[in-house]
């Protein structure tokens, strides 16, 4: 069995209204204007996953990573 893990940018979906981000990345690369006023977290580029993700989050990342 093949086990995939991807990561979908919910800007490039058509309706992303029933996503909820973890964090805003690549900020240095928005468009210009670009107003994000909330309490999620923010980068001008990645981050790492382990100052952001729930301890049970890695641990199912690092359960696909062992099968992969």
């Amino acid at each position: 069995m093949l086990h995939r893990l991807s990561f979908v940018s919910s800007g490039s979906l058509d309706e992303a209204s029933w996503i909820k981000p973890d964090v805003h990345i690549f900020l240095k690369d928005s468009q210009k204007g670009l107003m994000i006023e909330d309490t999620i977290p923010q980068y001008q580029a990645y981050y790492n996953f382990k100052d952001v993700w729930t301890e049970a989050s890695q641990k199912r990342f690092k359960k696909i990573l062992s099968k992969a």
